[in-house]
């Protein structure tokens, strides 16, 4: 039967029919099987039974039952509700659950669709995570493959060096090997590379008069790096307070191929700790 419409005319002094009994009746067993009935399941693995209470009487389109499973399934499965009827169990995308997918114990929420029951776990975005995992725990196991791989074919679970992109957050073998003499120090976050490099600048400056200049050398660094420079604190007040006001005195940064050239309106007098973020 389908939700019936109750009578909402009532007045004083009407008569209650057997009709306006059946309709209540019918409405709360709908209510109660959309709102979910429970019991354990009897039977073998693949074909379940399952004497649900409060028991559902027939299976309506959106019926809801809760079931603890006794013996986990080998293969796709079937269930019978209060001997309604045995029902193919799915899952969300409508495919027969796999061996093991049941676990014997465990309670799972079905819903009947008018044709099978339909799995309520969110299973399907739990095997996707599962799977996502899975291939990058390959790719990083078979990493070898990809500096093995002979250009333009395919080595056993690898991808050919030609071919651009990632599996698994693993950079392909010749995107990384173009790199590794110039960016030894770098990482690939994507299609760009990043890095940092440290040195230390000593209290030798060039130049009687301001601007005094210093020439550092940095391997690894080019003309065409734009970085972020910034000085490197120590965790002690009088330290750090002496670096920050040294540090003031800097006002330009230059690069290049290898090196790079401050310049200061006045000598720093204490060795200065410096990093430079380099992004290409």
């Amino acid at each position: 039967m389908a939700w019936q419409t109750p009578k909402t005319n009532w007045a004083a002094g009407d008569g209650v029919a057997n009709g306006d009994l059946n309709r209540i009746e019918e409405n709360i067993r709908m209510l109660s099987q959309s709102a979910g009935a429970f019991g354990t399941s009897t039977g073998s693995a693949n074909a379940y039974s399952v004497t649900a209470s409060p028991p559902l009487t027939a299976l309506s389109e959106g019926a809801c039952v809760a079931v603890k499973i006794n013996v986990t399934n080998t293969a796709g499965s079937t269930i019978n509700v209060n001997g309604l009827g045995a029902k193919a169990i799915k899952d969300s995308e409508g495919l027969d659950v796999p061996a093991g997918r049941l676990k014997a114990g465990s309670i799972y929420t079905l819903r009947y669709n008018g044709v099978n029951f339909t799995l309520e776990d969110g299973y399907c975005s739990k095997l996707l995570g599962s799977l996502i995992a899975s291939l990058g725990s390959a790719a990083y196991t078979n990493s070898t493959a990809y500096a093995t791989a002979t250009q333009g074919t395919k080595a056993d679970n690898a991808i050919p060096k030609s071919e651009k992109g990632a599996v698994g957050g693993v950079a392909l073998y010749n995107t990384v090997n173009a790199h590794m003499a110039e960016k030894a120090s770098l990482s690939i976050n994507g299609h760009v590379q990043n890095g940092v490099y440290t040195t230390t600048l000593n209290t030798t400056w060039s130049g009687t008069s301001a601007p005094y200049s210093k020439t550092q050398s940095i391997a690894g660094i080019l003309s065409t790096d734009t970085p972020i420079v910034d000085i490197v604190l120590s965790g002690v007040y009088s330290i750090d307070e002496a670096r920050l006001e040294a540090w003031g005195q800097i006002y330009r940064i230059t690069t290049a191929n290898g090196s790079i050239t401050l310049y200061a309106k006045e000598k720093p007098t204490i060795s200065l700790p410096i990093q430079l973020k380099v992004v290409r």
